[in-house]
């Protein structure tokens, strides 16, 4: 604990390190609290959560044991009222209960105080969990915020795909590889899947997302540079257990320099580094480019879950899936997914201008 010390004055607490810049936290909770009591604490934390409904409880029970409290209050919104953010209430000898509303998790971080106190929180925390919603796939979409990286929880649209119909035989067997592997609890490793534009890649993640039971993350392009970021460990420590997918990752999988700060090198940490007996993170990569142009040891044994390559459905399954859609044009080539599935769109082209002569 750092103190600032006067003469005739009680030390007190140097609270200028406790800020954070972590994915949208007003302040850092774990810092906080070794700032304020000088203890290591224990931690529980529950997500997908009422945090509202939570917090109501909690302080007719709670609020005159509390001694201390903080909050933040943001507008994530132009034009919106300022709501409830991050939210800290300190109670009993040293209990911190932290509250955020925009990623619906809550912390309970104790130390001295015995657990059969605590517990009664997490009790009544237990009873404001969400419940889980089957029938609905969502994804976590990461995002700079104003802070650094954040993750926004959004519904997908289920997909009515038929792996038999859409895929060539070849990838029946890949597909119940990948979905055994993403099932396991506590796995990780990487699943690197390529093809040219319009085989149907994007198309089967979004299917994957409603087939397995864990958090799946999905990393855009454009910030794909973060892998090699701090704040993102920070990010994935709060959500182990879970997938992190990567669209269009040609640039990631393909560069690498000597001194190993580069995406390779990070997905190999997460994937079979130190880190990942920690994380236990799964990865999807899709790409476009050959698989002859991917680093190698992204390859190896061991840390590949699987790889597959997306081509033409062949003739056969292509005028099958036509006749099915409804269409009645027949195929006599392999044809990519997006044009059987988008026959009705008309193509228009210029016309010739020509002289008119008498």
């Amino acid at each position: 604990m750092i103190f600032s010390k006067k003469k005739n004055q009680a030390a007190i607490p140097d609270l200028s390190v406790v800020g954070s810049g972590i994915h949208g936290e007003f302040l850092s909770h774990k810092r906080l609290y070794v700032q304020i009591t000088g203890q290591i604490p224990n931690s529980i934390a529950e997500s997908e959560i009422d945090v509202e409904r939570f917090k109501l409880l909690f302080l007719k029970t709670y609020q005159q044991q509390c001694w201390n409290s903080y909050y933040n209050r943001r507008a994530f919104d132009s034009h919106e009222i300022s709501k409830y953010d991050d939210v800290y209430y300190f109670l009993l000898k040293d209990v911190l209960v932290y509250l955020n509303h925009r990623s619906e998790d809550v912390h309970i971080l104790f130390s001295q105080t015995q657990y059969k106190y605590v517990s009664r929180i997490h009790k009544l925390l237990l009873t404001c969990m969400k419940p889980k919603e089957m029938d609905k796939p969502f994804i976590n979409i990461m995002n700079t915020g104003r802070n650094g990286l954040e993750l926004t929880r959004l519904e997908i649209k289920r997909t009515d795909l038929e792996i038999e119909t859409h895929y060539n035989d070849d990838f029946l067997q890949a597909d119940r590889t990948i979905k055994k592997r993403l099932n396991k609890d506590m796995d990780k490793g990487i699943i690197l899947l390529h093809g040219e534009p319009g085989t149907g890649k994007t198309t089967y993640i979004k299917h994957l997302i409603a087939q397995v039971n864990k958090d799946v993350i999905f990393m855009p392009p454009n910030i794909a540079a973060d892998l090699t970021s701090p704040a993102l460990m920070t990010l994935l420590l709060d959500k182990p257990n879970s997938i992190l997918v990567i669209e269009d990752a040609e640039n990631i999988v393909t560069s690498r320099d000597h001194q190993g700060n580069s995406p390779v090198s990070a997905i190999l940490n997460l994937s079979d580094g130190i880190l990942s007996d920690c994380l236990n993170i799964q990865i999807i990569c899709s790409f476009n480019t050959d698989l002859k142009n991917v680093d190698k040891a992204l390859l190896r044994r061991g840390r590949l879950i699987a790889k597959y390559e997306f081509g033409k459905l062949d003739v056969e399954k292509s005028n099958s899936l036509s006749r099915k859609l409804g269409f009645d044009r027949l195929f006599t080539e392999p044809q990519i997914l997006t044009d059987i599935f988008n026959q009705e769109e008309q193509t228009f082209q210029k016309l010739e201008r020509r002289a008119i002569g008498f």
